[in-house]
């Protein structure tokens, strides 16, 4: 099955997400939407990989803590477009730990650099200037393994197992 492990981003970011999705709508923006269940950050990616316990034992090792998030623009990779966002200091450590204890345990990732980012559309057209974004803030509270199969109608994401995130001190 296909595999990566994601932070939800919170309801406030995603009521703004949302918001940037319609306003790139009504500019006549076309491409395939990211729908609400389906917003997140990729914090790893593992692609075909079939032992979610060694993959939810390496995300609990990892010791995830409440981190924050801050929605800070638009970017775009080709015909996919994103919202930039920028984040603490303990998601980036805790991305590091979380792809030293995969890798300790045999699981593979791809071994990209950790961009925040959320994919809002996928093979945009007729996109002209992007909309602008509020700075809005929201805690990472639970790290999700998700599966990844492609529907009639695009992704479909499934949960297989979560961990809360602890409080720093």
């Amino acid at each position: 099955m296909r595999l990566f492990i994601a932070a939800e981003p919170g309801a406030e970011l995603t009521e703004e997400l949302l918001r940037i999705g319609r306003r790139f709508k009504a500019s006549g923006v076309t491409g395939s939407y990211t729908p609400k269940e389906n917003l997140h950050l990729t914090l790893a990616f593992i692609g075909e990989y079939n032992d979610t316990k060694k993959v939810m034992e390496a995300i609990r090792l990892s010791s995830p803590e409440k981190s924050g998030l801050e929605l800070s623009g638009i970017g775009s990779f080709g015909d996919l477009y994103y919202a930039a966002v920028k984040a603490d200091n303990a998601l980036y450590s805790y991305v590091e730990r979380l792809k030293r204890n995969l890798k300790a345990s045999g699981v593979p990732y791809d071994g990209k650099s950790f961009k925040p980012h959320i994919t809002l559309i996928r093979r945009a057209e007729n996109v002209g200037e992007a909309p602008a974004v509020c700075p809005v803030r929201s805690i990472v509270t639970r790290i999700v393994l998700m599966r990844s199969d492609r529907g009639p109608r695009g992704m479909i994401y499934t949960p297989i197992g979560s961990c809360g995130c602890k409080e720093t001190v």
